[in-house]
């Protein structure tokens, strides 16, 4: 893990500079702070034309947040940050910590799918994120075994499956759990 000063305040620096700075956005680590001192960018609700990149998943873990997770930081975040300034972003970038590709886009998959929550609770349209889109899954594996036995739903839902050369029948001509990726 990643050595972590926990006195540190963003408070003296946005008093300094949060005017003065020319940028369109500036970056803040949040998540891993607990969002401690949002309430600090309060006093610019409504009196600023920056954006406000708000970390709302971790660099430091492993593990993906959940884009309900996502969505509470963002909901924290949205008391102090009017909505057209709030840009929901990680908490610095995943490659110090070992997180590969797929943990990544995990992290990622879930900001996006959490920013989604929050856009649909404020009536706001949605952004099409490819990866929840359950239309280009690879992977056809049925919820449960006994969809895939031997009264052949899985078989009238896919017929394209009945087919023995796509490596995809059971010897005893049941359909498995294998996926499209995991079939030889």
């Amino acid at each position: 893990m990643q050595r972590v000063f926990d006195k540190t305040s963003y408070a003296n620096a946005l008093e300094i500079y949060l005017d003065r700075v020319k940028c369109d956005v500036l970056t803040l680590e949040m998540k891993d702070r607990g969002m401690a001192e949002i309430e600090l960018l309060g006093a610019w609700k409504g009196k600023t034309k920056k954006k406000f990149a708000i970390g709302v998943v971790s660099h430091r873990t492993l593990n993906s947040e959940t884009p309900v997770e996502v969505a509470n930081e963002i909901r924290k975040a949205l008391k102090y940050i009017d909505v057209e300034n709030l840009v929901a972003s990680f908490d610095c970038g995943f490659g110090r910590q070992g997180a590969n590709r797929l943990i990544a886009f995990y992290k990622t998959a879930a900001t996006a799918q959490g920013a989604n929550i929050i856009r649909r609770e404020l009536g706001l349209p949605e952004t099409y994120v490819p990866c929840a889109d359950p239309q280009l899954n690879q992977d056809l594996v049925p919820p449960t075994f006994e969809e895939a036995g031997s009264d052949g739903i899985l078989q009238r839902l896919a017929p394209e499956l009945r087919n023995p050369s796509s490596g995809f029948t059971h010897p005893s001509g049941d359909v498995g759990r294998r996926s499209f990726s995991q079939s030889q």
